[in-house]
């Protein structure tokens, strides 16, 4: 997959791609998304190959890399890129850890992603769409020189398809009549027209296998959910947002606005609605085969979608919706807040609930880790099954810009906390009643004298590690330190390392 410039659409661009020793192969341009996608069969996993594009008089090059066996795999996790000055910084630190592979989680764009605003529109135009390819631009820009040796999957996420909160309905199209602002996001729907949807498709999963069911939903939103065997690692690629019941119209008396039940006194989060969609029929269907039928040769099944399937969060007793985060206290490393409690998100995989643990089921049978991101708070925690049995775990990476400080700062300690792990860890449940294990988190706080923004709202990323042995290690990095700095920036946040056993599910370090 090669993204390009934006090029004007009329010019029908031919790119090449060149390896060494087969015969080149040509694709024309994408008009819309500005992409050339090519299909070369027949390469040897175990071997580099050396690669190079060629497009419009000029040429990009770089190494499509060999599968590792017999050792550990490196993964980098990534989300909510903001396209800041944390780049260089953090993109360096990155590297310096040398991932053999490399996700990123959604919201790869920004709603001030390069220093300007979203052009909504609900009709196809290109005008919208350019002020999509400029923001993606920022992000590529970034990790062009990670990315062209580095096997990636990007995964879309409501602010790459100019959302702020997204729930998908099948793709049907949201309700613009009051404007494009929250109450449009409320009704359900994309508020974009299906031609920008799908540019925005291409462009960050036109890398990916072919969809697992590449049926276009009813409106012509394109579908990417799929899986991609690579080395040792077996991904099932969901898409937790496009087929997402919207709860709005569920729960009239709950004053829902930008996916908070607003009414204090609401009983909303206790619905467990079976008729209700996370995933939607085809991606369970899909989650089902995928967990009966391991990749061959593999040794880790793993998930990757956008958001965990919990509303891990806290805000204070008297708050019933997050408008006023960023507003809050921020507290020094170490204490909490006197009444955070969980609170009912619904823009968060914690609900609906009965689709949730079907899900968390799938991934159960194939002892699946699922990685993800979207909250903006780094975290390790293991999902709580029915009868309070341990489920599979889940690693959220923290933003690479943290605009919305969410936090987890329970004022109620966790049962079953563990000697010497830090405040907040331990076995909770979060607002609609999901039980969960919280093993490390990183939380938003003034961790030093250094008045930095980007030191008090957590930034940063997540590396995994995936032993031969079946043995897992995961560590949530600050975006200011690697193990190439000196000390004290060149360990992760406080809480981690922590080594997990999959197939057993189990804690082992």
């Amino acid at each position: 997959m090669a993204q390009a410039a934006p090029f004007a659409r009329n010019e029908k661009l031919d790119a090449e791609l060149r390896l060494p020793g087969r015969e080149p192969v040509s694709a024309t341009l994408d008009p819309v998304s500005r992409s050339a996608r090519f299909r070369m069969l027949k390469l040897d996993p175990a071997k580099d190959y050396a690669y190079e594009v060629l497009l419009a008089g000029d040429s990009y090059k770089g190494t499509v890399r060999a599968a590792p066996t017999g050792r550990p795999v490196k993964l980098a996790s990534l989300s909510c890129d903001g396209g800041s000055e944390l780049h260089g910084e953090l993109v360096a630190n990155v590297q310096a850890q040398s991932p053999d592979f490399i996700a990123f989680l959604g919201d790869q764009v920004r709603a001030d992603s390069g220093g300007y605003g979203c052009l909504f529109d609900r009709r196809s135009n290109d005008r919208s769409i350019l002020c999509f390819l400029r923001k993606y631009a920022v992000h590529g820009w970034a990790w062009r020189d990670t990315l062209r040796n580095t096997p990636s999957i990007t995964l879309p996420d409501d602010e790459d398809v100019f959302h702020h909160t997204l729930w998908g309905a099948a793709g049907k199209a949201a309700d613009i009549s009051d404007g494009y602002g929250a109450a449009c996001e409320d009704s359900g729907g994309y508020k974009m027209s299906v031609e920008f949807v799908n540019a925005v498709h291409r462009c960050q999963t036109g890398n990916l296998p072919d969809p697992a069911d590449p049926s276009a939903c009813r409106s012509g939103i394109s579908v990417y959910f799929t899986r991609h065997a690579w080395g040792p690692l077996d991904f099932a690629i969901l898409a937790d947002r496009q087929f997402k019941s919207a709860p709005k119209a569920l729960f009239p008396a709950a004053g829902i606005a930008a996916g908070w039940a607003t009414a204090a006194d609401s009983q909303a989060k206790a619905s467990v609605a079976a008729d209700l969609d996370l995933l939607g029929i085809r991606q369970e269907n899909f989650l089902s085969r995928w967990a009966k039928a391991p990749a061959k040769g593999s040794k880790f099944r793993i998930a990757l979608s956008q958001a965990p399937f919990c509303a891990a969060e806290t805000l204070p007793k008297a708050e019933n919706d997050d408008r006023r985060l960023a507003e809050l206290q921020v507290y020094p490393t170490g204490q909490f807040p006197p009444d955070d409690e969980p609170k009912a998100d619904f823009e968060s995989n914690g609900w609906p609930q009965a689709p949730r643990l079907k899900a968390l089921k799938f991934l159960g049978e194939a002892h699946a880790v699922h990685l993800c991101g979207d909250r903006q708070l780094g975290m390790t925690g293991q999902y709580g099954l029915e009868n309070g049995a341990e489920g599979p775990w889940w690693i959220s990476s923290p933003a690479i810009d943290n605009s919305m400080p969410r936090r987890w700062m329970p004022a109620k300690e966790g049962k079953q906390h563990r000697d010497g792990d830090p405040k907040g860890t331990g076995a909770f449940a979060d607002a609609f009643g999901n039980p969960f294990t919280i093993h490390a988190v990183a939380n938003p706080q003034d961790r030093s004298r250094d008045p930095e923004t980007v030191r008090k709202r957590a930034t940063g990323y997540t590396m995994t590690t995936w032993d031969p042995s079946g043995k897992v290690r995961v560590e949530t990095w600050p975006s200011w330190a690697s193990p190439s700095k000196p000390a004290p920036d060149n360990r992760p946040y406080e809480g981690w390392p922590i080594t997990i056993d999959p197939a057993s599910g189990k804690r082992v370090e």
